[in-house]
């Protein structure tokens, strides 16, 4: 829904100096499509609500900071990220540091570093979880569960990358558009090629989307990036 809506409103007709919002979407950019204003709302929103539940719960334990984070906090870190994923490392940071903050809230685990926390708390970076997000849009594109207008570019394998190449890999490789723009190089056909390239026929040819999300699992737990 939120890739139907992004793609059917157009960016003509806006200055590059203003702040301009997406209002059926509520999201926050400036016409480069540098989300940093964006990244500080929800960053902002998602900290307000840590600093309330801290105030509201004494005692954490694991099981309790998962139930609570991941139906109050983390939603406003990953509303509609298929559209503002950030690409400035700045940006990334502002999103991520919500999530270091909140996982010392389980006392015994403190003093850990963030890395320990999430294995400890069976947790990913937001990081992970929105590759992992894009992987399912554009699964979704790819097999009309989607309305997208927008061109995803499928390249030959012989063409591209010679002769063997054709008889390893799946057939449905997408092309990266090539550009000097940032923002054009992280639309969502860019900065999921790479990955979705180098995935198993049996997984991009997955039935069903329930079915594509087991089989994506096992191989980013391979690839030590697994998900919750």
């Amino acid at each position: 829904m939120h890739l139907q809506l992004i793609n059917k409103l157009g960016l003509k007709g806006f200055s590059p100096e203003l702040d301009f919002n997406f209002g059926l979407l509520n999201i926050s950019a400036f016409n480069d499509l540098k989300w940093r204003t964006h990244c500080q709302h929800s960053a902002a929103k998602a900290n307000s609500i840590l600093g309330q539940l801290r105030q509201a719960f004494h005692a954490w334990n694991p099981q309790s900071f998962i139930s609570l984070y991941t139906a109050f906090i983390r939603p406003h870190l990953e509303y509609a990220t298929s559209v503002w994923n950030p690409h400035r490392r700045a940006d990334v940071r502002i999103i991520e540091n919500i999530q270091m903050r909140a996982t010392k809230l389980v006392g015994r685990i403190r003093d850990r570093i963030y890395q320990d926390r999430l294995a400890i708390l069976n947790l990913t970076t937001l990081e992970s979880r929105r590759s992992r997000g894009n992987l399912i849009s554009h699964y979704k594109i790819a097999n009309g569960l989607l309305d997208w207008l927008a061109s995803t570019k499928l390249m030959s394998s012989i063409a591209c990358h010679g002769p063997a190449n054709a008889i390893r890999g799946h057939k449905k490789h997408l092309f990266v558009q090539l550009s000097n723009c940032p923002a054009r190089t992280n639309f969502l056909n860019n900065r999921v090629a790479s990955t979705w390239n180098n995935l198993a026929s049996s997984t991009v040819n997955a039935p069903s989307l329930n079915s594509f999300k087991a089989r994506l699992d096992i191989h980013l737990a391979r690839t030590n990036t697994t998900t919750t």
